[in-house]
């Protein structure tokens, strides 16, 4: 019997069942069922890896016999890996393996040794790695002309989402800040002990230059750089451009209120839900869309982390750069000892860059 999806010829023959039933006409029956008890699909996806085995004895002149120990193993994992191949697909071989065992008629073999473990471990870490670079070079920064453009189409929103998004915006591209030291990662619960709330804000002033420059301190709670050794503080600047975070932090609180309080977190919708990183992600999709048909990368909530280090590049100091975007460095624990008003000049610097747009 036949179907589009089963049949009864694959990969099991009678030969598989002969030595355990000892009758040829049985053998076959049995053949019969046990290749209608997998898909189409899944027979040509073993057969492949009959065939990757064979590749596999030609390239490396070996045996690669049944039953398959730990030196067979080995070898057909070693060809895969110089292959090329990812740790997810080499284990799926694997798994081919153990079925083509079946259908020769032997016992599934323990392929899974203590030495393979460490080896295919270590592939699926090295994967990893890669597939984290690759995402990196693909997201882009957020660059000034971004801001500009996410102003302008934010105009569209409703008051109240406006302001919202706004003020995170201008507040992790001038800290540089990671998204989660900002925002929940659920939208109706939120964790007190890592959720930046209004307690976590103070609002100062600081001289620089002859002038008072109103500062926002932010307490980032449990930050990556600082693990396991408390809080870290990052200052922002008052800017006399449109990217100011102290403005448009201040604009913010004061659309919320009485309810802006101490033990609530800051980024909410009017709603009362939290703003999380998937959603100001579709929020941002919408308010970039053009910089996607002019061919630019990734664009989500993590590229604010490289948007004010990016326009520092040409005229600052790696020291400062480091500083700025708070990396694990000897320079980032220089910058932390700079006197605020030297910090505030540095803010000033870029504010100045901003007016040319």
């Amino acid at each position: 019997m036949e179907t589009a999806k089963f049949s009864t010829e694959g990969l099991y023959t009678y030969r598989s069942f002969i030595k355990k039933v000892g009758c040829r006409n049985l053998a076959q029956t049995l053949a019969d069922s046990g290749n209608n008890g997998w898909t189409k699909g899944t027979h040509a996806k073993y057969g492949s890896v009959r065939n990757a085995l064979s590749d596999c004895r030609e390239d490396l002149n070996v045996r690669l016999q049944f039953p398959f120990e730990e030196k067979e193993t080995l070898q057909f994992i070693g060809w895969m890996l110089q292959k090329g191949l990812a740790s997810v697909t080499i284990s799926g071989y694997l798994a081919g393996v153990k079925a083509l065992h079946k259908t020769a008629g032997f016992a599934e073999p323990d392929l899974r040794t203590s030495m393979v473990k460490d080896v295919l471990r270590g592939q699926k870490r090295a994967d990893q790695i890669a597939k984290k670079a690759e995402t990196k070079n693909e997201r882009e920064p957020i660059t000034r002309t971004m801001m500009m453009l996410m102003k302008h189409n934010l105009v569209k929103l409703p008051k109240e989402e406006r302001l919202l998004i706004w003020a995170f915006c201008t507040l992790a591209w001038n800290a540089s800040t990671r998204v989660h030291e900002l925002l929940g990662k659920k939208t109706q619960t939120f964790d007190p002990t890592t959720t930046l709330t209004w307690a976590d804000l103070r609002w100062d002033k600081v001289e620089v230059e002859g002038e008072q420059v109103e500062t926002l301190e932010i307490t980032i709670k449990h930050p990556k750089v600082m693990r396991g050794s408390g809080d870290d503080r990052i200052v922002v600047f008052s800017l006399d451009n449109f990217m100011c975070p102290v403005r448009a932090m201040r604009k913010f609180r004061a659309s919320w209120g009485t309810e802006a309080k101490d033990d609530m977190p800051v980024f909410r919708h009017a709603t009362g839900r939290c703003l999380t990183a998937r959603r100001l992600n579709s929020t941002l999709a919408a308010l970039l869309v053009q910089m996607e048909t002019m061919g630019y990368g990734k664009i989500t909530s993590h590229s604010f982390r490289a948007g004010i280090v990016n326009e520092m590049t040409d005229e600052y100091s790696e020291e400062e750069i480091q500083g700025v975007g708070r990396w694990s460095s000897d320079a980032y624990l220089h910058y932390i000892k700079k006197p605020m008003a030297k910090r505030a000049l540095i803010a000033r610097r870029i504010g100045k860059g901003l007016k040319r747009l």
